[in-house]
């Protein structure tokens, strides 16, 4: 039998200024504030795709009144 070579690849997670994800993904300014201020992220924070988008995500879906 023959061998096979089995090459491992690691994904690189792009990381980028929250403010690059919110113009790539055309998030609003009003979301993109509620997002830094409920995550407690400063201006140039930078994330990985996945995590801007599950905070935008939590965001939108969170209780307009504060519950949990």
């Amino acid at each position: 039998m023959e061998a096979k070579e089995v090459k491992t690849v690691k994904a690189v997670k792009t990381q980028k200024p929250v403010e690059a994800w919110a113009e790539a993904k055309a998030t609003d300014a009003a979301t993109l504030a509620g997002v830094k201020a409920s995550k407690g992220w400063k201006t140039g924070k930078s994330v990985t795709e996945a995590e801007y988008d599950a905070a935008v995500k939590a965001f939108r879906t969170a209780p307009a009144d504060g519950r949990k």
